[in-house]
């Protein structure tokens, strides 16, 4: 009887310790599972950080150019002013500015410029000398968006949503315990975020959709 019962104890510990290797098993699989969840917001959260940063420099480097352009353009604008002895319809870009504007032009200050020229007029300009400068805005882009961990610019977009704004995506590459990185096909592992940044107009200036097209 004595041996009876202390085969049975035996068993007993041995069904023990084969759950509690079970359980162990099971905390430390799902302890790898929460580990790749909290990484996955990690890697979410540094390519927004990317897409922000980009977003930011490519909308810096497109203002300095368009306030550039539209300063020269202002001189140049006064220039051919200060040569009319009289006030005419005027061309400039793909409209015509009656003489009745002319006029105003003529008897204004440097200031008062940007009040009395319309705005899609304006508007043109800056989106023209954005276009113009496209790679240079691309490559900060691009040069941000690495900087701050993204594996590369994906996308860039201007204008966007008919605003005043570029819009850029980037792909930041991410890597897990629970599953090794051989068992994606190349690219599935990229994570993609976005993110858009104003470009600032001047003072009393307001964007015109039409004029960027």
């Amino acid at each position: 009887m004595n041996k009876l019962h202390t085969s049975y104890v035996k068993n007993e510990r041995g069904n023990t310790m084969m759950i509690s290797l079970m359980v162990v098993v099971c905390f430390t699989f799902l302890a790898f599972v929460f580990f790749d969840i909290f990484t996955t917001y990690a890697y979410k959260n540094a390519g927004q950080k990317a897409a922000d940063a980009a977003a930011l420099a490519a909308a810096q480097e497109a203002k300095q150019v368009s306030e550039e352009e539209l300063e020269l353009f202002l001189e140049e604008l006064m220039e051919e002013l200060a040569s009319l002895e009289e006030s005419v319809a005027l061309p400039i870009l793909n409209f015509i500015l009656p003489a009745s504007i002319v006029e105003q032009l003529m008897n204004a200050t440097s200031n008062q410029l940007l009040e009395i020229i319309p705005d899609e007029i304006l508007t043109g300009v800056m989106c023209g000398a954005i276009r113009e400068n496209a790679d240079e805005i691309t490559a900060k882009a691009e040069y941000f968006a690495k900087e701050n961990g993204a594996r590369e610019l994906d996308d860039i977009i201007f204008p966007y949503e008919n605003h005043f704004e570029i819009y850029v995506s980037v792909e930041t590459e991410t890597s897990f315990i629970t599953v090794p990185d051989e068992a994606f096909p190349s690219g599935v592992r990229d994570l993609g975020t976005e993110a858009s940044a104003s470009i600032p107009l001047p003072n009393g200036v307001e964007f015109v959709p039409s004029s960027c097209h």
